[in-house]
C-alpha cells in the first residue's frame, strides 16, 4: 500500500523573463555587445595581416626554392614553420583572452540583472522569477522582460567593461 500525502500549497506568484533580450536590448548590454564586436573584428584584422605576411614569406621562400642549396631550403622552411606554430599559439591565446574578457564582463551585467530581479520581485511581492529558456507556455502578463528592461536602462548607466 501506498500512502501520497499532498499538501495544499499556497497560491504563488510567479513571472517569468527573458535575460538574453535584456542583455541584447538594454543600453548597456549594446554597448557592450559593440565594443567587443569590434575588439573581435580588430583582432581578426590583426590576425589576417599577420598571416599574410607570413603567406608572403613563405612564398618568396619557394620561389627561391630552385636557387638556394636543399639544406638552407630545409633550414628557412623550418624557420616559417616554426614561425607558423608561434603564430598560431599566440593567436589561439589572444582569442581565448578576449573570450575570457567578453564573459567576465556579461557574467558581471547578468550579476546586475539579478540583483535587479531580486528587487523588482520584493517589490512586486512576486514569489519566484523563471528564466523565459525554462517556459514552454506561459501568459504574457507573466512576462517581466520589459519592466527589467526599462529598470535596467535606468540603473545600469555606467559599466565596467573588461578591456
Amino acid at each position: 500500500v501506498i500512502n501520497l500525502n499532498f499538501t495544499q500549497l499556497s497560491a504563488q506568484t510567479i513571472a517569468y523573463a527573458n535575460i538574453d533580450f535584456i542583455i541584447q536590448n538594454s543600453e548597456i548590454g549594446k554597448k557592450i555587445i559593440i565594443f567587443y564586436k569590434k575588439k573581435n573584428d580588430d583582432l581578426i584584422k590583426l590576425i589576417k595581416n599577420e598571416e599574410k605576411e607570413i603567406r608572403q614569406e613563405e612564398n618568396e621562400l619557394y620561389a627561391q626554392k630552385n636557387i638556394l642549396e636543399a639544406n638552407e631550403f630545409a633550414k628557412m622552411l623550418d624557420s616559417i614553420k616554426n614561425k607558423v606554430n608561434e603564430f598560431n599559439k599566440e593567436n589561439q591565446e589572444k582569442i581565448k583572452n578576449l573570450n575570457t574578457k567578453k564573459d567576465k564582463t556579461f557574467n558581471s551585467l547578468i550579476i546586475e540583472i539579478k540583483k535587479i530581479l531580486n528587487t523588482y520581485a520584493q517589490e512586486k511581492k512576486i514569489d519566484m522569477i523563471l528564466s523565459s529558456k525554462q517556459i514552454i507556455i506561459g501568459k504574457s502578463n507573466f512576462d517581466v522582460t520589459e519592466d527589467i528592461l526599462k529598470i535596467v536602462n535606468e540603473k545600469v548607466k555606467k559599466f565596467d567593461i573588461e578591456k
